[in-house]
């Protein structure tokens, strides 16, 4: 008899006995079906949906960048004269990428670094807030115009005001990828991520006036494509498996 009791199983959370259909794995412990689902983190808060909007947002960027680049190739060979780039289309398209990068960079760090994903948002938001206070100049105001290489100023230099903000952003974003990999596992994709936003927000942000520096925002936001789109919860539920480790339906 004593051989037999000591030979019951029993559940490793609430101790109920547990005959062989009753048993499940659960983090390489002997559990109930209920304790096991019990055990699964409930969040509050979905980031996938974030993520997505964030995806489309470096998207938008993408097309944006790639389209100003091949503008502003057809007037390399002169120097830029006469050369009046497509601002209203710049402008509006990027703000757009702006905000709804927004979404992805504040559920970045939300779970482990709330005030880096405060920060990383307000800096993104500051700079599509930019954006849309060069697009009312450019309307009100009309664009910067080049006439043998000289580029005509206005008074509200939206020009220097949405570069320091676009760096800014591109800057707080890469420096938000970098800490949660802190957090994380490494991963290729947020590293490369994370590193080129920095250097684009190094090297001159409206690049897409110089072909070099548009080519890098074209592989920048490539990246960030990946990188948003392929993000996970930060928090993945548990598998849930028979006796021989194979996954059930929880």
């Amino acid at each position: 008899m004593g051989s037999e009791k000591s030979s019951i199983l029993t559940c490793s959370f609430c101790g109920k006995e547990l005959s062989k259909a009753e048993m499940v794995r659960y983090r390489g412990a002997l559990a109930c079906r209920t304790c096991a689902q019990a055990q699964e983190p409930v969040k509050d808060f979905k980031e996938q949906p974030f993520f997505l909007l964030a995806a489309l947002g470096t998207l938008i960027g993408l097309i944006v960048v790639t389209v100003s680049v091949i503008e502003a190739l057809k007037f390399v060979p002169m120097q830029f004269d006469f050369y009046i780039p497509q601002m209203m289309f710049y402008f509006s398209g990027i703000s757009i990428a702006l905000f709804l990068q927004a979404f992805g960079v504040y559920a970045l760090n939300r779970a482990n670094l709330h005030s880096v994903a405060i920060i990383t948002t307000l800096a993104t938001l500051l700079a599509g807030i930019a954006q849309i206070a060069a697009i009312w100049d450019l309307v009100t105001n009309g664009p910067y115009y080049f006439i043998n290489s000289v580029r005509f100023t206005k008074g509200f230099l939206y020009y220097s005001y949405t570069t320091a903000a676009y760096a800014l952003f591109s800057i707080a974003v890469g420096l938000g990828i970098l800490f949660l990999l802190t957090m994380v596992r490494l991963d290729n994709t947020s590293i490369a991520a994370g590193g080129l936003y920095l250097v684009g927000g190094s090297v001159g942000v409206f690049g897409f006036l110089w072909p070099p520096f548009g080519f890098l925002h074209i592989l920048m936001y490539s990246v960030a494509f990946i990188f948003f789109f392929t993000r996970k919860e930060s928090i993945e539920k548990q598998p849930i498996e028979t006796l021989d480790y194979k996954t059930i339906d929880a």
